[in-house]
């Protein structure tokens, strides 16, 4: 029993750790993700951004704000 518990604590350690990696991943891509659209709205002329976003990006505006 002692070394289920172990190996246990090993996998919670374990996922623990890729659950960090996996949460800073997702943030540098998400921070990624907006410096893009950022560029992308520089570019455009007055009133062509919305009209973009909504034929060029699978969420919503908000989400890209």
């Amino acid at each position: 029993m002692r070394a289920v518990v172990i190996a246990r604590v090993k996998e919670i350690i374990r996922l623990h750790g890729e659950v960090g990696d996996t949460f800073l991943s997702a943030v540098m891509k998400a921070v990624r993700v907006g410096k893009l659209l950022t560029e992308c709205k520089a570019e455009m002329v007055h009133g062509e951004w919305l009209p973009w976003l909504k034929a060029n990006i699978p969420f919503s505006e908000r989400a890209a704000q």
